[in-house]
């Protein structure tokens, strides 16, 4: 089996090679790793005991990040290891001041497990939701180093339940706890054998909920919206725009942060809005003010998404058009009502938000129009969002409890 899963990391890492001739991101995923140990050599942190929390992406690192910052609180004498799998977290963060040494994560191929950890050489490891790797976790297992799994959530049908994926699924034995999100995905580890296994819940509802209370301030938007109603639409790919745009409710105006803030989609954006629309970075750009009359904002910035969603009075949330839908968390944790696409199977947050009474799912652009008349009538909606985030906090303390054990016997 071990042939197979690195003939697969093998196969991987050509494909990128070859997706690199086209793609930016492929390019910044190898170029990241080249001389990635020597770099390693030189920027560990010396004589200090150590925390590695590796995450695939910005969404996981949020995950991950209020345990790692309270540790940092409760821990100062832990330096702070953190890893990316994939540019779109490590670009974003990889000048986060809460980490000592910020890195990207080697790929799983022989010898490379063995190497990393004998280099960055940590007292404890947190992995993030969906981040498991054979070679990582078999070596963790071997120099019995105590490893975290947070805010996992699996379910039926997944590989690693499969007759072929038993091989797999019995390397999760290297986590001294794994900490899953709901029943289900409890039930399914102990039903494998796993002991090793609690319901913390998901730490993204403490993260989110601590966010929202301290939102940045951005005046040339609140200036531009003034005392009108405004739907925040997040995170939104092309399909999401054409259910969206053109806009016929002249009650609402739009600010738009497309996933994708190339200059070929933010154009494409600005035709299928059919109206005037204003960037944000001519917004704050003083010579752009003739433009100020328009009634769509597009931010083509990042970062700032979460903050703007608290001057919103709905939010539309992208992805749930093709099964990958975004954050839906920072829009009710900030107390709007939030509208989402068809496909949520595997996003349980979405079905709880929308029986609380909070969340919307919508099909098509005729139950979008008729589920924003709907959504601004009825004012609970937003306040059952809130309502809803704040039952969830909690996760965090939980995971906190266990760690502050472990270190304190170290």
């Amino acid at each position: 089996m071990w042939l197979l899963y690195f003939g697969g990391i093998y196969l991987y890492v050509a494909l990128v090679k070859i997706a690199a001739i086209n793609s930016a991101k492929a390019r910044l995923w190898l170029k990241g790793r080249k001389n990635l140990f020597d770099n390693l050599k030189i920027n560990s942190p010396q004589n200090k005991k150590r925390i590695w929390m590796h995450c695939a992406s910005l969404g996981e690192f949020e995950q991950g990040r209020p345990i790692l910052e309270q540790i940092k609180k409760e821990f100062p004498e832990y330096a702070i290891l953190v890893s990316f799998f994939s540019p779109s977290g490590y670009e974003v963060r990889k000048n986060y001041p809460g980490a000592d040494l910020i890195f990207y994560l080697p790929a799983d191929l022989p010898g490379n497990a063995k190497r990393l950890i004998s280099e960055i050489n940590p007292d404890l490891v947190l992995f993030i939701k969906y981040e498991f790797w054979a070679g990582y976790l078999n070596e963790l297992k071997n120099k019995n180093i105590p490893s975290l799994l947070v805010s996992a959530r699996f379910r039926e049908g997944q590989f690693m339940f499969s007759p072929l994926g038993g091989w797999f699924l019995n390397k999760f034995s290297a986590f001294s706890t794994i900490y899953v999100q709901d029943q289900l995905s409890f039930d399914l580890l102990n039903k494998a054998g796993f002991k090793n296994v609690k319901i913390s819940g998901d730490t993204r509802y403490d993260r989110v909920s601590s966010n929202a209370k301290k939102p940045q301030e951005i005046p040339e938007i609140k200036e531009w919206i003034k005392n009108r109603n405004v739907l925040i639409a997040g995170s939104t790919w092309s399909d999401d725009e054409e259910v969206i745009l053109p806009r016929k409710n002249k009650d609402l105006i739009y600010i738009i942060a497309p996933h994708e803030i190339d200059e070929k989609h933010i154009k494409s954006v600005e035709e299928t809005c059919k109206e005037k629309c204003l960037r944000y970075s001519q917004l704050i750009n003083e010579k752009a003010t003739k433009n100020y009359d328009a009634e769509i904002l597009i931010l083509d910035t990042i970062g700032i998404l979460m903050s703007v969603y608290k001057m919103g009075n709905i939010a539309y949330v992208g992805g749930a058009f093709h099964g990958l839908l975004h954050n839906i968390l920072e829009p009710a944790s900030m107390g709007l009502p939030v509208i989402f696409g068809p496909k949520t199977s595997k996003f349980p947050e979405a079905e709880a938000l929308e029986k609380a009474g909070g969340g919307f799912k919508i099909n098509n652009k005729e139950e979008f129009e008729n589920c924003l008349a709907k959504v601004l009538k009825n004012s609970h909606s937003g306040r059952q969002s809130l309502e809803f985030v704040e039952s969830q906090v909690g996760a965090s303390a939980i995971i906190m409890k266990d760690i502050r054990k472990l270190l304190s016997e170290k």
